[in-house]
């Protein structure tokens, strides 16, 4: 079994979600739970997709921002990326 967990960290309220999701991670890895944890440089579509696709994590965890519409990462030379939009890559 194994968890993948967005977890950025480029303002106050990311910061917050960033750092309350380590305990989260200890108590999954104390449990015997594979977490694959993206963080900053690595929380990019690429990454989290390759992810998704070649590991099938039974949980996907997703922190951050997001609207009606996307799912936000982490920030790329200052703009948001988007990990999924509708339209793009949703099923």
């Amino acid at each position: 079994m194994s968890i993948l967990i967005t977890n950025p960290e480029y303002d106050t309220t990311t910061s917050y979600l960033f750092h309350f999701t380590k305990e989260l991670i200890h108590f999954a890895e104390d449990k015997g739970i594979k977490v694959m944890h993206l963080i900053r440089p690595r929380l990019n579509r690429n990454n989290f997709s390759s992810i998704i696709l070649k590991k099938n994590p039974l949980l996907l965890l997703l922190n951050g921002h997001g609207n009606d519409t996307t799912i936000f990462g982490d920030k790329i030379k200052g703009v948001e990326e988007h990990l999924i939009k509708e339209g793009v890559n949703h099923t």
